[in-house]
């Protein structure tokens, strides 16, 4: 079924759905699913493997305010073929929740990318 949705261009995803208040870093959310990804790939396919890997980096980059725009492309280059090319839904899920929060999010990863977190200025607990 997977695969004859794919072909109509409709992902369906792990159907899960994260409830989040405004007062949680979208970067840093990323970079807990992220990391959760990484650990429940079994490591058979390379993109899920390796991509895995490659986003919680770029993540922990991007969380600390060390990564660049270069950085953010890499990543999103990496998720898109962890979508195409990964042989389970975990690693195509994994590209996808990191491309859809890029794209529904990019003004706050962009903040993070100067060094910015704007949730500081709201809590006051430190970056991120």
């Amino acid at each position: 079924m997977p695969e004859e949705t794919r072909k109509l261009g409709v992902f369906l995803g792990p159907g899960v759905i994260i409830a989040l208040s405004n007062y949680r870093c979208i970067v840093d959310v990323m970079l807990e699913v992220e990391r959760f990804f990484s650990h429940e790939s079994c490591g058979r396919c390379e993109p899920c493997r390796l991509g895995t890997k490659e986003l919680v980096e770029v993540l922990e980059k991007t969380s600390m305010g060390k990564a660049s725009e270069e950085d953010l492309r890499w990543a999103e280059t990496v998720a898109r073929i962890m979508m195409e090319t990964s042989l389970c839904g975990l690693g195509m899920s994994a590209g996808k929740v990191f491309l859809d929060a890029l794209t529904q999010f990019r003004d706050e990863f962009e903040e993070h990318v100067k060094g910015v977190c704007r949730l500081v200025f709201i809590s006051g607990d430190g970056y991120g």
